[in-house]
């Protein structure tokens, strides 16, 4: 009677030990995925936010050059008594440069690099 009461025993704790077992290689699968994916969108983040601060570095070049040229075209105006026939090609181009740099501006804010969503599962 007692083998058999301790064989129980044994049967029922070996099945308990296999269940926590199999719980918790089922646990540890799921955190290393998740753990891999947090890793991986670090990753991309890093990536895209990098991408956009040089997205954005290129925009104020172009906006400071376009800026630039309307400067000079406005002070070689007034210099030459208000005759702008030789300082429009300035004016033009630094007014072109400074739209194109709006709207890259525009276009870098609207893009969207990643997304903070929990993945689903």
């Amino acid at each position: 009677m007692a083998k058999a009461k301790k064989k129980e025993e044994s049967l029922g704790s070996e099945i308990k030990d296999a269940i926590k077992d199999a719980f918790a290689a089922n646990v540890l699968v799921q955190a290393k995925e998740y753990m891999k994916d947090l890793a991986h969108r670090a990753q991309e983040v890093a990536y895209h936010t990098e991408q956009k601060i040089l997205e954005n570095l290129f925009a104020g070049i172009i906006l400071f050059v376009g800026s630039v040229m309307i400067i000079m075209a406005v002070v070689y105006f007034i210099n030459d008594y208000f005759l702008l026939d030789r300082y429009w090609g300035f004016l033009i181009v630094g007014l072109v440069l400074v739209v194109i740099a709006l709207f890259y501006k525009r276009k870098i804010e609207r893009t969207r690099y990643y997304d903070f969503e929990r993945p689903k599962r």
